[in-house]
């Protein structure tokens, strides 16, 4: 129970009502989880996911302006530099992840480039 401390209080501190510009330093905690074995798609999946399927919600009820989720799609790329990036423009990568044209949301090819990783797999973004 002690290894889930660091993920259950940004799970907390994530999900409570508060101005984007307040949004947890989730730093040390995604650190605490790696260190404590938690594998990184287990916090994406876990964590970040839950966490943009409610911010869609709360968009398409237009209880946050498009600028907040924006300000949280934002905070959750940097979420995402603290996973390894293993396979970003390696040639011998399997597969080369990109977003259909014309879309500039990148965080599920990202989501899919971890998966990848975590099967053993190499991806490039």
């Amino acid at each position: 129970m002690e290894e889930t401390y660091a993920v259950r209080e940004l799970f907390k501190k994530l999900f409570l009502p508060q101005p984007q510009a307040q949004l947890p330093d989730y730093r040390s905690y995604i650190q605490s989880a790696l260190n404590s074995g938690i594998r990184p798609i287990d916090l994406l999946m876990g964590l970040l996911q839950p966490a943009l399927c409610k911010l869609g919600k709360l968009w398409e009820e237009g209880r946050i302006t498009h600028i907040q989720e924006h300000e949280f799609s934002t905070w959750c790329k940097s979420v995402l530099s603290c996973f390894p990036a293993a396979g970003e423009n390696d040639p011998a990568s399997d597969l080369i992840l990109v977003p259909c044209p014309g879309n500039r949301h990148t965080l599920g090819i990202h989501f899919l480039n971890l998966q990848l990783l975590d099967q053993g797999g190499l991806a490039a973004l």
